[in-house]
């Protein structure tokens, strides 16, 4: 029986960050851009970011877990609909199955919006 994992994509302004984990929480795997060896602006290049996803399907073939529930979390929605794309299109070329997702950005809320200029 081929166990659930989730795999977790945090986009930040200056670095990509990834968690595997089991379906109960327990983190399995863990990885960012800047460990990868990417410095400064190239934290934030395509070429990280493909190189941390090669890094997570590397790992979950290697434990034979193919499916998988994928959750985003940034800031602007437009971006994560982006990569949600692009991540399941890297996915199904190594036949690994997104059996859900999740994109969670963050929206200024109450006193968190910049005041607005009259």
């Amino acid at each position: 029986m081929k166990n659930l994992i989730i795999v977790h994509i945090k986009l930040y302004r200056s670095n990509y960050f990834l968690i595997v984990s089991d379906d109960s929480g327990k983190v399995l795997f863990t990885k960012n851009s800047g460990s990868l060896g990417f410095q400064n602006m190239q934290k934030r290049s395509t070429e990280a970011f493909n190189s941390l996803l090669a890094s997570a399907v590397k790992y979950i073939l290697s434990h034979n877990n193919s499916l998988v529930f994928l959750k985003l979390d940034g800031v602007n929605k437009n971006v994560l609909e982006d990569i949600y794309v692009q991540v399941l299109k890297f996915l199904k070329k190594y036949k690994i199955n997104v059996v859900g997702f999740k994109i969670v950005h963050s929206i200024p809320h109450n006193g968190c919006r910049k005041k607005s200029k009259r």
